[in-house]
């Protein structure tokens, strides 16, 4: 069943920024709301030889306000490798940064939970994530995310993740 979900996941990644109109005309970062998502690759820290990386999607909405500050909902799951999971993420997060081109450079801070699954147990982690990024704007409609995050802030079991993926802007003034 859980690979189902990721195989419907990717389909809906790969199929939303084609089937979405295109966004208004004038400043893409200015009152724009988006969506998106994005492949991780997650480590666990504390884990000798990368045993505990799987594999995982994020899918993504969010409202920018202007170029600096925007606010970012993120939730996903990974596969299962060596009996490790994650079983479930979600966030909401403030991104804070600054534009030098077609580049826009963030950091994001917000509340976030993780469940971890080793073998039979789970572990529930809810505390503050953070993270940076950039995204790059090839065009205005479509942005490439690529994103480090620290999912379990103060937990036993420290949650790593590597990003790259897409936004694309919906609706519009």
């Amino acid at each position: 069943m859980f690979r189902e979900f990721l195989r419907t996941a990717g389909l809906l990644a790969l199929v939303l920024p084609l089937a979405a109109g295109a966004a208004e005309e004038g400043d893409p970062d200015e009152g724009q709301a988006y969506f998106g998502g994005s492949y991780l690759d997650f480590a666990e820290r504390e884990a000798p030889d990368d045993q505990y990386s799987p594999s995982g999607l994020m899918l993504r909405i969010g409202q920018r306000f202007n170029e600096n500050v925007s606010v970012d909902f993120q939730a996903g799951a990974s596969q299962t490798v060596s009996g490790f999971q994650v079983s479930r993420f979600t966030g909401l997060f403030v991104q804070l940064g600054g534009q030098w081109e077609r580049i826009h450079f963030y950091t994001q801070l917000g509340p976030a939970r993780t469940e971890l699954k080793m073998d039979d147990t789970t572990e529930v982690n809810d505390g503050i994530a953070y993270g940076f990024g950039a995204r790059v704007s090839p065009s205005e409609t479509f942005d490439v995310v690529v994103e480090w995050m620290d999912y379990t802030v103060g937990a036993e079991d420290r949650l790593d993740a590597i990003g790259i993926g897409f936004t694309r802007p919906f609706g519009g003034d």
